[in-house]
Protein backbone atom coordinates (compact mmCIF):
# COMPACT_ATOMS: atom_id res chain seq x y z
CA UNK A 1 0.00 0.00 0.00
CA UNK A 2 0.95 3.60 -0.27
CA UNK A 3 0.76 5.79 2.14
CA UNK A 4 0.96 9.66 2.61
CA UNK A 5 2.11 10.48 5.93
CA UNK A 6 0.84 14.13 7.22
CA UNK A 7 3.39 14.85 10.30
CA UNK A 8 6.77 14.82 10.17
CA UNK A 9 8.15 12.55 13.14
CA UNK A 10 9.19 8.77 13.40
CA UNK A 11 6.85 6.19 11.86
CA UNK A 12 6.47 2.44 13.16
CA UNK A 13 5.08 -0.15 9.77
CA UNK A 14 4.17 -3.64 11.28
CA UNK A 15 3.11 -6.24 9.35
CA UNK A 16 1.39 -9.31 10.29
CA UNK A 17 1.14 -12.51 8.15
CA UNK A 18 -0.64 -15.60 9.20
CA UNK A 19 -0.58 -18.78 7.26
CA UNK A 20 -2.33 -21.98 8.36
CA UNK A 21 -2.67 -20.74 11.57
CA UNK A 22 1.16 -19.40 12.28
CA UNK A 23 1.58 -15.95 12.41
CA UNK A 24 5.09 -13.63 11.52
CA UNK A 25 5.49 -10.09 12.52
CA UNK A 26 7.58 -7.55 11.59
CA UNK A 27 8.33 -3.84 11.61
CA UNK A 28 10.21 -1.15 10.01
CA UNK A 29 10.58 2.61 11.45
CA UNK A 30 10.26 5.32 8.70
CA UNK A 31 11.55 8.76 9.51
CA UNK A 32 9.46 11.55 7.74
CA UNK A 33 11.61 14.88 7.83
CA UNK A 34 10.00 18.18 6.49
CA UNK A 35 11.15 19.93 3.58
CA UNK A 36 13.83 22.64 4.06
CA UNK A 37 12.94 26.41 2.83
CA UNK A 38 15.04 28.41 0.99
CA UNK A 39 13.96 31.64 1.94
CA UNK A 40 16.95 34.84 2.86
CA UNK A 41 17.02 38.41 3.12
CA UNK A 42 19.29 41.00 0.82
CA UNK A 43 20.43 44.12 1.38
CA UNK A 44 19.94 46.26 -1.49
CA UNK A 45 21.00 48.53 -2.99
CA UNK A 46 24.94 49.02 -2.33
CA UNK A 47 27.90 50.39 -3.52
CA UNK A 48 30.35 48.99 -5.78
CA UNK A 49 33.07 49.91 -2.85
CA UNK A 50 30.33 48.10 -0.16
CA UNK A 51 28.84 45.02 0.27
CA UNK A 52 25.51 43.49 0.57
CA UNK A 53 24.55 40.98 3.69
CA UNK A 54 22.76 38.25 2.57
CA UNK A 55 20.78 36.72 5.85
CA UNK A 56 19.47 33.19 5.61
CA UNK A 57 15.82 33.47 6.94
CA UNK A 58 14.23 29.71 6.26
CA UNK A 59 13.86 26.24 7.99
CA UNK A 60 16.33 23.38 7.92
CA UNK A 61 17.98 21.02 10.34
CA UNK A 62 21.76 21.33 11.73
CA UNK A 63 22.63 19.05 9.17
CA UNK A 64 21.48 21.17 6.22
CA UNK A 65 23.39 21.68 2.95
CA UNK A 66 23.49 25.36 1.40
CA UNK A 67 24.13 25.75 -2.19
CA UNK A 68 24.40 29.81 -2.73
CA UNK A 69 24.98 31.45 -6.03
CA UNK A 70 26.36 34.66 -6.16
CA UNK A 71 26.66 36.11 -9.72
CA UNK A 72 29.66 37.48 -10.06
CA UNK A 73 29.96 38.20 -6.79
CA UNK A 74 32.87 38.01 -4.09
CA UNK A 75 32.58 36.65 -1.08
CA UNK A 76 34.08 38.52 1.75
CA UNK A 77 32.52 36.19 4.82
CA UNK A 78 30.03 33.24 5.06
CA UNK A 79 29.70 29.90 4.82
CA UNK A 80 26.94 27.32 5.06
CA UNK A 81 23.63 28.94 6.33
CA UNK A 82 25.76 32.32 6.38
CA UNK A 83 25.20 35.36 6.68
CA UNK A 84 27.13 36.55 3.97
CA UNK A 85 28.75 39.71 3.02
CA UNK A 86 29.53 39.73 -1.03
CA UNK A 87 30.71 42.48 -3.10
CA UNK A 88 30.40 43.38 -6.37
CA UNK A 89 33.00 44.76 -8.60
CA UNK A 90 30.43 46.73 -11.22
CA UNK A 91 27.30 48.26 -11.27
CA UNK A 92 24.55 46.86 -12.38
CA UNK A 93 21.14 44.60 -11.09
CA UNK A 94 23.16 40.98 -10.13
CA UNK A 95 21.23 37.95 -9.33
CA UNK A 96 21.48 35.60 -5.87
CA UNK A 97 20.28 31.82 -5.85
CA UNK A 98 19.83 29.38 -2.80
CA UNK A 99 18.89 25.41 -2.72
CA UNK A 100 18.79 23.94 0.47
CA UNK A 101 19.33 20.23 1.04
CA UNK A 102 18.31 18.58 4.19
CA UNK A 103 18.07 14.72 5.05
CA UNK A 104 17.80 13.85 0.70
CA UNK A 105 14.61 16.66 1.11
CA UNK A 106 15.76 19.43 -1.33
CA UNK A 107 14.16 23.00 -1.14
CA UNK A 108 12.56 25.39 -4.65
CA UNK A 109 15.24 27.11 -6.03
CA UNK A 110 14.89 30.43 -4.74
CA UNK A 111 16.00 33.46 -6.34
CA UNK A 112 16.60 36.99 -6.11
CA UNK A 113 18.87 40.35 -6.58
CA UNK A 114 20.83 42.94 -5.60
CA UNK A 115 21.48 46.89 -7.04
CA UNK A 116 24.78 47.44 -7.26
CA UNK A 117 25.37 51.26 -7.96
CA UNK A 118 28.79 52.45 -9.43
CA UNK A 119 30.98 53.99 -6.94
CA UNK A 120 32.43 57.01 -7.80
CA UNK A 121 36.49 57.53 -7.84
CA UNK A 122 37.17 60.99 -6.41
CA UNK A 123 39.47 63.11 -8.20
CA UNK A 124 40.69 66.91 -8.69
CA UNK A 125 42.97 69.27 -10.00
CA UNK A 126 43.95 72.99 -9.26
CA UNK A 127 45.12 75.70 -11.65
CA UNK A 128 48.15 76.68 -9.33
CA UNK A 129 50.13 74.66 -6.47
CA UNK A 130 51.90 76.96 -5.44
CA UNK A 131 52.47 80.68 -5.23
CA UNK A 132 52.41 83.81 -2.67
CA UNK A 133 50.06 84.69 -0.81
CA UNK A 134 47.48 85.91 -0.96
CA UNK A 135 47.18 82.98 -3.53
CA UNK A 136 43.81 82.10 -5.69
CA UNK A 137 43.30 78.64 -7.16
CA UNK A 138 40.45 77.22 -8.85
CA UNK A 139 39.74 73.45 -7.59
CA UNK A 140 37.99 71.35 -11.18
CA UNK A 141 36.64 68.38 -9.86
CA UNK A 142 37.59 65.56 -11.77
CA UNK A 143 35.57 62.60 -10.40
CA UNK A 144 34.09 59.70 -12.35
CA UNK A 145 31.45 59.31 -12.67
CA UNK A 146 30.41 62.69 -12.18
CA UNK A 147 29.07 63.42 -8.60
CA UNK A 148 25.52 65.67 -7.79
CA UNK A 149 27.13 66.69 -3.92
CA UNK A 150 31.03 68.00 -3.38
CA UNK A 151 32.40 68.71 0.19
CA UNK A 152 35.92 70.59 -0.15
CA UNK A 153 38.38 70.66 2.50
CA UNK A 154 40.73 73.47 1.47
CA UNK A 155 43.24 72.26 4.50
CA UNK A 156 42.87 76.43 6.33
CA UNK A 157 39.32 75.33 8.10
CA UNK A 158 37.66 76.92 5.03
CA UNK A 159 35.08 74.31 3.25
CA UNK A 160 32.71 74.72 -0.07
CA UNK A 161 30.16 72.77 -1.48
CA UNK A 162 30.44 73.42 -4.88
CA UNK A 163 31.46 71.17 -7.72
CA UNK A 164 34.81 73.51 -8.59
CA UNK A 165 35.23 76.08 -6.26
CA UNK A 166 37.47 79.12 -6.27
CA UNK A 167 39.50 79.72 -2.93
CA UNK A 168 42.15 82.16 -1.13
CA UNK A 169 44.96 81.42 0.80
CA UNK A 170 45.99 84.19 2.82
CA UNK A 171 48.77 82.75 4.74
CA UNK A 172 51.41 81.04 4.44
CA UNK A 173 52.00 76.90 4.76
CA UNK A 174 51.56 73.91 3.04
CA UNK A 175 47.50 72.52 3.12
CA UNK A 176 45.99 69.19 2.56
CA UNK A 177 43.45 68.98 0.14
CA UNK A 178 40.01 66.96 0.77
CA UNK A 179 37.19 66.34 -1.94
CA UNK A 180 34.08 63.96 -1.24
CA UNK A 181 32.22 62.89 -3.82
CA UNK A 182 28.44 61.57 -3.90
CA UNK A 183 26.65 60.58 -6.73
CA UNK A 184 22.77 60.32 -6.89
CA UNK A 185 22.53 57.24 -6.01
CA UNK A 186 24.35 57.84 -2.96
CA UNK A 187 27.74 56.47 -3.33
CA UNK A 188 30.94 58.55 -2.32
CA UNK A 189 34.36 58.65 -2.05
CA UNK A 190 37.25 60.44 -0.13
CA UNK A 191 40.14 61.92 -1.57
CA UNK A 192 42.80 63.53 0.08
CA UNK A 193 46.42 65.22 -1.44
CA UNK A 194 48.34 65.68 1.25
CA UNK A 195 51.18 69.23 0.74
CA UNK A 196 48.94 69.77 -1.89
CA UNK A 197 48.99 73.74 -1.95
CA UNK A 198 52.33 75.72 -1.04
CA UNK A 199 51.94 79.50 -0.34
CA UNK A 200 54.89 81.41 -0.09
CA UNK A 201 55.28 84.48 2.53
CA UNK A 202 54.46 87.51 0.78
CA UNK A 203 57.55 90.10 1.50
CA UNK A 204 56.27 93.86 2.86
CA UNK A 205 58.31 96.60 1.11
CA UNK A 206 58.62 100.35 2.62
CA UNK A 207 60.91 102.93 2.25
CA UNK A 208 62.45 106.01 4.06
CA UNK A 209 64.28 108.92 2.82
CA UNK A 210 66.56 110.76 4.68
CA UNK A 211 65.90 113.58 3.97
CA UNK A 212 62.59 113.53 2.20
CA UNK A 213 63.38 116.66 0.90
CA UNK A 214 66.82 119.04 0.08
CA UNK A 215 68.35 122.09 -1.97
CA UNK A 216 69.79 121.17 -5.00
CA UNK A 217 73.40 122.77 -3.46
CA UNK A 218 73.08 119.35 -1.38
CA UNK A 219 71.18 116.89 -3.29
CA UNK A 220 72.10 113.74 -1.79
CA UNK A 221 69.42 111.40 -0.17
CA UNK A 222 70.04 108.18 1.01
CA UNK A 223 66.73 105.55 1.37
CA UNK A 224 66.59 102.53 3.27
CA UNK A 225 64.22 99.65 2.78
CA UNK A 226 63.48 98.03 6.46
CA UNK A 227 61.15 95.02 4.07
CA UNK A 228 60.96 91.81 5.72
CA UNK A 229 61.79 88.44 3.55
CA UNK A 230 63.54 89.94 1.12
CA UNK A 231 66.59 88.61 -0.74
CA UNK A 232 66.46 90.98 -3.61
CA UNK A 233 66.04 94.81 -4.29
CA UNK A 234 65.10 97.15 -7.22
CA UNK A 235 65.52 101.11 -7.12
CA UNK A 236 63.82 103.29 -9.25
CA UNK A 237 64.67 106.98 -8.18
CA UNK A 238 62.35 108.78 -10.27
CA UNK A 239 65.03 110.28 -12.46
CA UNK A 240 65.91 107.29 -14.93
CA UNK A 241 68.26 105.78 -12.45
CA UNK A 242 67.95 102.58 -10.80
CA UNK A 243 70.00 100.61 -8.64
CA UNK A 244 69.80 96.53 -7.07
CA UNK A 245 72.05 97.63 -3.74
CA UNK A 246 70.29 96.09 -0.61
CA UNK A 247 68.68 97.70 1.55
CA UNK A 248 70.11 101.15 1.69
CA UNK A 249 71.48 103.60 -1.26
CA UNK A 250 72.36 106.97 -1.32
CA UNK A 251 71.19 108.32 -4.29
CA UNK A 252 72.69 112.13 -6.14
CA UNK A 253 70.02 113.91 -7.55
CA UNK A 254 71.29 116.31 -10.91
CA UNK A 255 68.08 118.27 -10.91
CA UNK A 256 65.95 119.96 -8.59
CA UNK A 257 62.05 118.62 -8.61
CA UNK A 258 60.19 116.41 -7.22
CA UNK A 259 60.67 112.87 -7.67
CA UNK A 260 58.36 109.46 -7.57
CA UNK A 261 60.50 106.65 -5.81
CA UNK A 262 59.69 103.06 -6.69
CA UNK A 263 61.71 100.06 -4.63
CA UNK A 264 60.56 96.46 -5.80
CA UNK A 265 61.62 93.66 -3.23
CA UNK A 266 61.49 89.93 -3.67
CA UNK A 267 61.61 87.29 -1.60
CA UNK A 268 63.79 83.97 -2.48
CA UNK A 269 60.55 81.88 -3.39
CA UNK A 270 59.71 84.93 -5.96
CA UNK A 271 57.11 86.69 -4.57
CA UNK A 272 57.28 90.76 -4.85
CA UNK A 273 55.77 93.67 -3.48
CA UNK A 274 56.61 97.33 -4.36
CA UNK A 275 56.87 100.50 -1.96
CA UNK A 276 56.41 104.27 -2.82
CA UNK A 277 57.84 107.84 -1.91
CA UNK A 278 58.50 110.97 -3.15
CA UNK A 279 61.10 113.18 -2.61
CA UNK A 280 61.76 117.10 -2.85
CA UNK A 281 64.73 118.62 -4.48
CA UNK A 282 64.86 122.60 -4.36
CA UNK A 283 66.83 124.78 -6.63
CA UNK A 284 68.65 127.54 -4.98
CA UNK A 285 67.15 130.67 -5.17
CA UNK A 286 68.58 133.57 -7.35
CA UNK A 287 68.41 137.05 -6.49
CA UNK A 288 68.81 140.44 -8.50
CA UNK A 289 70.16 143.66 -6.45
CA UNK A 290 68.76 146.08 -8.81
CA UNK A 291 65.07 147.30 -9.60
CA UNK A 292 64.14 150.08 -11.44
CA UNK A 293 60.08 150.44 -10.14
CA UNK A 294 59.20 152.60 -13.46
CA UNK A 295 56.19 150.61 -14.45
CA UNK A 296 58.44 149.54 -17.63
CA UNK A 297 57.91 146.19 -17.19
CA UNK A 298 62.04 145.64 -16.50
CA UNK A 299 62.99 145.12 -13.32
CA UNK A 300 59.56 146.55 -11.99
CA UNK A 301 59.86 144.19 -8.47
CA UNK A 302 62.82 142.95 -6.43
CA UNK A 303 63.09 139.13 -7.52
CA UNK A 304 63.75 136.02 -6.31
CA UNK A 305 63.97 133.11 -8.41
CA UNK A 306 62.61 129.88 -6.87
CA UNK A 307 61.35 131.34 -3.96
CA UNK A 308 57.91 129.94 -3.60
CA UNK A 309 60.71 126.87 -3.95
CA UNK A 310 61.67 128.21 -0.02
CA UNK A 311 58.91 129.02 2.86
CA UNK A 312 60.20 132.81 4.28
CA UNK A 313 58.94 135.85 5.01
CA UNK A 314 61.20 138.57 2.98
CA UNK A 315 62.13 141.88 5.29
CA UNK A 316 63.86 145.16 3.85
CA UNK A 317 65.56 146.92 5.61
CA UNK A 318 67.13 150.85 5.27
CA UNK A 319 70.97 151.52 5.24
CA UNK A 320 70.46 152.57 8.64
CA UNK A 321 68.77 149.11 9.38
CA UNK A 322 65.70 149.94 9.93
CA UNK A 323 63.01 147.10 9.02
CA UNK A 324 60.64 149.45 6.31
CA UNK A 325 59.25 146.17 4.64
CA UNK A 326 57.84 142.57 5.19
CA UNK A 327 56.15 140.47 3.11
CA UNK A 328 52.86 138.78 3.54
CA UNK A 329 51.85 134.54 4.47
CA UNK A 330 54.36 131.88 4.00
CA UNK A 331 56.56 132.66 1.34
CA UNK A 332 57.68 136.31 -0.99
CA UNK A 333 55.89 136.35 -3.82
CA UNK A 334 58.16 138.69 -5.71
CA UNK A 335 55.51 141.67 -5.51
CA UNK A 336 58.07 144.25 -3.51
CA UNK A 337 57.97 147.31 -6.10
CA UNK A 338 60.02 149.59 -3.88
CA UNK A 339 56.89 151.04 -1.98
CA UNK A 340 57.61 154.69 -3.38
CA UNK A 341 60.99 154.61 -1.15
CA UNK A 342 63.97 157.03 -2.49
CA UNK A 343 66.33 155.73 -4.31
CA UNK A 344 69.15 154.03 -2.87
CA UNK A 345 70.92 151.06 -1.36
CA UNK A 346 68.71 148.60 0.68
CA UNK A 347 69.23 145.61 2.53
CA UNK A 348 66.99 142.42 2.77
Amino acid sequence: PQVYPTQDTWYVVEITDTVSGLTAIDSVFVNVVPVPTSDYSVTTPVCTDGFSTITYTGSASSAASYNWLFSGGTVLSGSGAGPYNVSWPSGGTMWISLEVGDSGCYSPTRYDSVVVNQAPTAGFAADIQEGCDPLVVQFTDLSTPPGSNWKWNFGDLATALTQNPTHTYTSPGLYDVTLIVTTPQGCDDTLTNSNFIHVFDQPNANITATPSQTSIVDPEITFTSTSTGVTDWFWDFGDNSTSLLPPAVTHEYATDGTFEVMLIVASADGCVDTAYTSVLVIAEPEFYNVITPDGNGQNDVFQILNADRIPGKLQIFNRWGKKIWQSEGESYLNDFDGENFADGTYYY
